[in-house]
């Protein structure tokens, strides 16, 4: 058989195996990169739907109650508790006016971390 005994067409079909091999990475790789592109700009499209969504949507004033009674948060606070809640995140963790709380807004609870006292 002629592919098995002339070297010079073993060598044509090494090269032709090779290409081939080269051309499929090479088409993996340009849609890898596009896949990585497309998920990047969905990603940018979300964020910026997401951002669109924070400012359109009312803010409330978010409160915590303290042995001196109830005090708004801080503005910083304030626009966290309204992230959070609308992107769907009801426990979490922050500090505040020198104290660690944990908030549960599911529950409307806020913890003292330290201290363990629940309101």
């Amino acid at each position: 058989d002629i592919l098995e005994e002339d070297p010079r067409v073993q060598a044509a079909l090494l090269v032709a195996i090779q290409q081939e091999s080269e051309a499929a990475r090479s088409s993996a790789a340009v849609q890898s990169r596009r896949a990585s592109q497309e998920l990047r700009e969905n990603k940018r499209l979300s964020l910026q739907a997401f951002h669109a969504r924070v400012r359109e949507t009312p803010q409330r004033r978010w409160q915590c109650h303290s042995d001196k009674g109830w005090a708004d948060f801080g503005e910083a606070e304030q626009q966290m508790l309204h992230v959070a809640l609308l992107a769907g995140r009801y426990h979490f963790r922050f500090e505040a006016r020198g104290h660690r709380y944990e908030i549960f807004l599911d529950r409307q609870l806020q913890r003292n971390i330290a201290t363990g006292k629940e309101r």
